[in-house]
C-alpha cells in the first residue's frame, strides 16, 4: 500500500472510536511504525491486528468496545481499500 491509500483507509475508519496505528510486519513480528502521537493510558488495551499486505498492517485499539456490526464494517472498509 502507498501512503495515499493508507491515509484514505485511516480516514474511512476514523469515524469509529478506535485508535489505529500502522505496523511493519517482519515474519510473525508486528513492529509499530513511529508516529508523532503515542497511546494514552486509556488506549492501552489488547490490540486487534489486520494485515493489509505482506509487510504492512494496522493495529487497532479499543476494538472490543465496538459492536460486532461495527467490527464487520471496519473490516469490510479495509478489505475494499486494499
Amino acid at each position: 500500500m502507498n501512503a495515499t491509500s493508507i491515509s484514505e483507509l485511516l480516514a474511512r475508519i476514523g469515524i469509529y472510536p478506535v485508535t489505529a496505528q500502522l505496523a511493519r510486519i517482519d515474519g510473525k513480528r508486528w513492529a509499530y511504525v513511529p508516529s508523532a502521537r503515542s497511546a494514552t493510558a486509556a488506549e492501552i488495551t489488547i490490540p486487534h491486528h489486520i494485515q493489509l499486505d505482506e509487510h504492512t498492517g494496522l493495529i487497532l485499539r479499543r476494538w472490543t468496545m465496538l459492536t460486532t456490526a461495527q467490527q464487520n464494517e471496519i473490516e469490510r472498509r479495509i478489505a475494499a481499500a486494499c
